[in-house]
């Protein structure tokens, strides 16, 4: 609940989130940044072409609208550790 009201705070004070895709407070922060019509954008661990976890599938379609999916990886690319966090 927390996270909806700061994010909810941020998205009206003119802020966007950048964040990883991951389930519990990432998710949660983007999806709410969507819902307030805030500008997001999802870090992968992976190649942009593999949405992880497979169930924020919709959830990162609905971020192209505004904002997106980034990644430091290739197409194709595994699973992978990102560089800033090795």
């Amino acid at each position: 609940q927390r996270t909806k009201e700061i994010v909810s705070e941020f998205v009206e004070s003119g802020f966007g989130i950048v964040s990883g895709l991951a389930y519990g407070i990432d998710g949660e922060a983007h999806k709410t940044c969507v819902e307030k019509g805030g500008v997001t954008w999802g870090v992968l661990g992976s190649g942009i072409d593999r949405i992880y976890p497979a169930r924020h599938l919709s959830l990162a379609k609905k971020m192209e609208e505004k904002g997106g999916i980034l990644s430091e990886f290739p197409f194709f690319a595994e699973r992978f550790l990102p560089l800033r966090k090795q």
